[in-house]
């Protein structure tokens, strides 16, 4: 008895190349949109926490009676993800340094349309000396470069 071991013949090694890479190109451009938009889910979360870290503050300064905003003032409070740092007015040092001993790690924004930019969290005043926290990261209206 004779035994055939002939294997695959090159145009049969070449067809199922050929629909292997077909595959490839069809699902790699979605593979890629969807880490993309996995990283952009997880800027915004990021910068939610950032604003929750922002609004502690706040609210510690004001226990610690040591903000002093007078009615219908407002100040901007940004972090930096390149900086990994926090900024605010220079009337505010306790804020700033309030939020720097808050957040225990920095953040570097990773997607493609958050990466070096700011994200910026408003604090209001109003007239009857309430604090209002304002940061939605899913806003392109509270993200800078």
């Amino acid at each position: 008895m004779k035994k055939d071991n002939r294997g695959f013949s090159l145009v049969e090694l070449i067809i199922v190349i050929a629909i292997m890479a077909a595959l490839t190109a069809v699902l790699l451009p979605q593979f890629l949109r969807y880490v993309e938009k996995s990283r952009v889910s997880s800027d915004e979360f990021q910068a939610d926490q950032i604003r929750k870290v922002i609004e502690v503050a706040v609210t510690i300064e004001i226990i610690n009676q040591e903000l002093d905003m007078s009615p219908g003032e407002t100040i901007i409070v940004s972090y930096s993800s390149g900086a990994n740092e926090f900024s605010c007015a220079s009337a505010y040092p306790h804020l700033e340094a309030e939020m720097e001993s808050t957040i225990q790690i920095p953040y570097q924004f990773v997607s493609q349309k958050h990466k070096g930019q700011t994200f910026s969290v408003t604090v209001t005043c109003d007239d009857e000396g309430n604090y209002q926290v304002e940061g939605d990261p899913r806003n392109l209206a509270y993200w800078s470069n």
